[in-house]
């Protein structure tokens, strides 16, 4: 049964929902990804 597999939304999906981002805001942040003030605590 394949039926039940979700596809990802494409950009036509996601504004035929009426759903838009501010320019400076994209919906993917650029890459690599800068974290500030970060500490990683590992065992």
């Amino acid at each position: 049964m394949t039926g039940w597999r979700i596809s990802k939304p494409g950009e036509a999906d996601i504004r035929k929902a009426g759903f838009s981002t501010p320019w400076d805001a994209p919906m993917i942040p650029p890459f690599p990804l800068r974290f500030r003030d970060v500490e990683v605590l590992t065992l």
